[in-house]
């Protein structure tokens, strides 16, 4: 768990360096984030459940903007997601998770809350190995 910690904050570090209207890269490094956290997951199932989820993320969304506001905030729930990661607190991590899956499909579907909800659901919390 360490090493995928580490991992984490890596790709962090690149998220928060990217320029605004990096659109491509901040995707290429949010997918790699969340595969790393997929990855680890105990739940395959749901590990597969995510990577169909993001494939349709990554089609739905290919055409939106991220806004330099929605940046900042997906640098803040990583950041929150990390921490809840480094102090071994999975009911903070559900939290952050809900939330921050919340954000993404709202932008992308008017059934978004319930699609996020099914998501994290599916991940019966947030393990990281």
């Amino acid at each position: 768990m360490p090493e995928s910690i580490e991992k984490l904050e890596d790709i962090q570090k690149k998220i928060t360096e990217l320029d605004d209207n990096d659109l491509y890269g901040l995707r290429q490094l949010d997918t790699e984030f969340h595969g790393i956290i997929a990855d680890n997951h105990y739940n395959d199932a749901a590990a597969t459940i995510w990577r169909r989820f993001r494939t349709a993320l990554m089609v739905h969304a290919s055409r939106l903007r991220i806004s330099p506001t929605r940046k900042l905030t997906i640098i803040e729930e990583h950041e929150a997601l990390l921490q809840a990661f480094r102090d071994n607190d999975p009911v903070r991590a559900r939290e952050v998770i809900t939330k921050h899956v919340s954000g993404s499909f709202s932008k992308c579907a008017p059934t978004a809350s319930t699609t996020a909800s099914c998501l994290v659901s599916a991940f019966g919390g947030s393990d990281l190995g």
